[in-house]
């Protein structure tokens, strides 16, 4: 009973420190590309300390023509965490990766049935094989907002974004990039409510195919779903969106 009384008051003491420094975190902690950071804190797991990073995904334009697949799939498996691009040969933020089975295609030259392999944002990493993909000036504000604050440097690294948690066995509508060589060939998901859904697996074989979207907390049909071709059809659809008000 001793022992589980101090882990509790451990986990009591990390999560109300890390509040206080919680805004120096977001503010050096490295932001990514289209990501931002919503909250970092200390945790404790078991004898580990992680750092837990949460993030946001900000809404970048997604063109048809830079779709590699949009499809309905199941996550057949998760294998593993990464932060490293063979294709490039470059460190970056955290990522999850598997196996996915094609439901249905809506865009992309694959058939149902056919199993690829994927990556999406997200995932946890020792700290010294995070500390890779990370700016050396961010990383250095990062180690030094830690020690600052009477915090060791943590084990772990488990980094989640807003409405990307992906779950083995699912079925999910989902927009990715063109096809990476990483890993064999790989397929990266667009971490944007439109563009990763949780599927209502009853809705499959119905004319409107029900996805969740995590922003709006509504289940929306997914095969209404359009993608400009290009920035000039961006741009005309947002100026008759604009003329239509």
């Amino acid at each position: 009973m001793k022992k589980i009384l101090v882990v509790l008051l451990m986990i009591m003491t990390v999560s109300c420190a890390s509040a206080s420094v919680e805004t120096k975190w977001n503010n050096c902690l490295d932001k990514g590309q289209v990501n931002t950071i919503r909250k970092a804190a200390m945790k404790l797991e078991g004898n580990e300390t992680i750092l837990s990073i949460d993030e946001s995904s900000d809404r970048a334009p997604v063109f048809e023509e830079d779709i590699g697949l949009c499809v309905i799939a199941k996550i057949n498996s998760i294998d593993g965490y990464d932060n490293y691009w063979s294709d490039a040969n470059v460190y970056g933020g955290i990522y999850t990766y598997g196996q996915l089975e094609i439901v249905r295609v809506f865009i992309g030259d694959i058939e149902e049935g056919e199993c690829v392999g994927f990556a999406i944002a997200g995932g946890t990493l020792p700290f010294d094989r995070y500390a890779k993909g990370q700016d050396p000036v961010s990383l250095e504000k990062q180690i030094r907002t830690i020690k600052e604050n009477g915090y060791d440097l943590p084990a772990y690294v488990t980094r989640r974004i807003e409405g990307t948690q992906i779950e083995e066995g699912n079925v999910y509508y989902l927009v990715t990039g063109k096809r990476r060589e990483a890993r064999g060939g790989i397929y990266q998901i667009l971490p944007y409510p439109d563009t990763f859904m949780l599927i209502d697996e009853s809705t499959l074989e119905d004319d409107a195919i029900l996805g969740y979207r995590t922003d709006a907390k509504v289940w929306q049909d997914v095969t209404k779903i359009r993608f400009p071709k290009d920035a000039d059809e961006f741009i005309q659809m947002k100026q008759n969106l604009g003329a239509s008000k």
